[in-house]
């Protein structure tokens, strides 16, 4: 590949010969550029100097480009070594799609459905009786410690269904999704299945059914 002459691009000499040049270049570099192809007519016109500059920018990495290419410079260097467009960076792996049931998926998840221990929380009037309650026994030097006053919504749809599941009640493949909560209680095989839900049944230390709805939620 021959050499230019002098400058091309906006404010340079733009020689039609040092121009078809550097189109022929750039008509390399345009598709990783994202530009269309420039006809290779020796004409400096807008679409050149936009290869220019976009090349400059995402091959050279120049903050302020200014379009011109100079014979001996950088830009030149690069156009003529091929320099392209760098890969890039590697996608973001996939969010995970949804995990079989089991104890392993509720150590990893619990936290996402903590109950609540704040009187406050509680549905009126109950939440004023309990709150004059709480607060007689302190006032009578008891030390009153409350560690759950409402079950989360999607914790409960969790101990429901895992009760379920693992007593044949509901097919694992029937149970209801929740937005939001990403858990697979098929595991393509029923015994299998029942046993990861009764592994959060153990976990959960169910006794009796719980209710999918009740004044705990």
């Amino acid at each position: 590949m021959p050499g230019i002459s002098a400058s091309v691009g906006k404010g340079g000499v733009n020689a039609k010969g040092d121009v078809t040049t550097v189109q022929h270049l750039l008509n390399a570099q345009v598709r990783a550029l994202g530009l269309p192809p420039l006809d290779e007519d020796g004409r400096i016109g807008d679409n050149t100097i936009d290869a220019i500059v976009r090349y400059q920018q995402r091959v050279l990495g120049i903050a302020s480009p200014d379009g011109r290419i100079d014979p001996a410079g950088g830009t030149w260097k690069a156009l003529v070594a091929g320099r392209t467009v760098a890969a890039p960076p590697p996608a973001a792996p996939a969010a995970p799609g949804p995990q079989l049931s089991g104890a392993a998926w509720w150590h990893a998840n619990e936290g996402h459905y903590p109950n609540s221990a704040r009187l406050e929380d509680l549905a009126p009037p109950f939440r004023q009786k309990a709150v004059r309650f709480v607060g007689a026994l302190r006032d009578a030097g008891a030390q009153v410690e409350v560690s759950a006053t409402l079950r989360n919504r999607t914790r409960a749809h969790l101990m429901h269904y895992s009760w379920k599941v693992a007593h044949g009640a509901v097919a694992p493949a029937a149970v209801p999704a929740v937005p939001g909560c990403a858990i697979r209680w098929d595991h393509g095989d029923l015994d299998r299945s029942k046993r990861g839900a009764q592994e959060m049944v153990d976990l959960f230390g169910i006794v009796y059914e719980p209710a999918l709805t009740s004044l705990h939620i």
